[in-house]
């Protein structure tokens, strides 16, 4: 079955359409492992995103994940993460909108 066809396919598609129309967005996509320096350079670059305006979206897992979710909402931003499973608190403790997919 299309995923966009199902009940929780048009859901997500339909909160995403309304963030891109209300919010500008960047998608950051990185392993859920991560070096010191990794963790660094994404919290880094999550701040910087935020301190200028974007909604960070990313997998709101671990690793690059959670580094550049921790780096965005330390600067007061906003995290979409849309996760893989069902459960909305499977996410890292900064993502501020989960978005599971139940794939």
């Amino acid at each position: 079955m299309d995923f966009l066809n199902t009940h929780l396919g048009f859901c997500i598609s339909m909160v995403i359409y309304y963030l891109i129309s209300m919010y500008r967005m960047v998608s950051v996509i990185g392993g859920n492992t991560a070096s010191r320096g990794d963790l660094s350079f994404s919290f880094s670059l999550g701040s910087l995103l935020a301190k200028s305006g974007f909604t960070v979206v990313c997998g709101g897992g671990g690793g690059v994940m959670e580094g550049v979710s921790r780096g965005c909402s330390s600067a007061d931003g906003t995290v979409v993460g849309i996760l893989p499973g069902e459960d909305p608190s499977s996410s890292n403790d900064c993502v501020s909108i989960p978005l599971p997919t139940g794939l």
